[in-house]
């Protein structure tokens, strides 16, 4: 497994499935497509570095990353 996927791993771990239910406010539109492109593979080294850290802040919006990596497991765009 690569360092990027061990590093998102390490935050799933880490955190309680009671906090990852239960968002709050949604992020800025900027980290909603950041989540995205990290979900698609898409992002740089210094946005991948970032995201980890702002989800490690913001548990509650793994669950998002997770709504978008199950999206295109079905095929979404």
């Amino acid at each position: 497994m690569d360092r990027k996927n061990r590093a998102f791993l390490e935050i799933l771990k880490n955190e309680s499935p009671t906090m990852i239910t239960h968002e709050s406010e949604p992020p800025s539109e900027k980290v909603q497509k950041i989540i995205v492109r990290f979900a698609r593979g898409l992002v740089t080294p210094e946005e991948r570095a970032q995201l980890c850290k702002t989800l490690k802040e913001r548990p509650d919006w793994i669950r998002l990353l997770a709504d978008e990596v199950k999206s295109l497991r079905r095929g979404g765009n």
